[in-house]
């Protein structure tokens, strides 16, 4: 019998960044863990060059490596230009896929 496949890794943004397009995609991986994962949370605040400046963590994982993995990869995320607009600020939830650890030859 074959697993059901592991849904993806998604995530959705709320507070004023919601309008704003990311001009990069957001690419978040499968992350291997012996137990689920919860949501990583984040604060960001992105500046009028659709730079982001600012990542504060609000909710973990419950696994600090993966949440290092999420705030990394939103410091390098991008958005459509704001000219005028100081920094704005959104929440990010990060909804983990989880690949369980195997226990295969190493």
């Amino acid at each position: 019998a074959k697993g059901r496949p592991v849904p993806p890794t998604w995530h959705e943004i709320s507070g004023d960044l919601r309008n704003r397009k990311p001009t990069t995609a957001l690419t978040l991986p499968g992350m291997k863990s012996a137990s689920a994962l919860e949501p990583t949370l984040a604060r960001i605040g992105v500046d009028e060059d659709g730079a982001v400046r600012f990542v504060f963590l609000e909710g973990t994982s419950g696994d600090p490596a993966v949440d290092r993995e999420a705030l990394n990869l939103l410091r390098s995320w991008r958005f459509e230009p704001s000219p005028g607009q100081w920094i704005q600020w959104g929440r990010v939830r990060v909804l983990w896929a989880v690949e369980p650890l195997g226990n295969g030859p190493r």
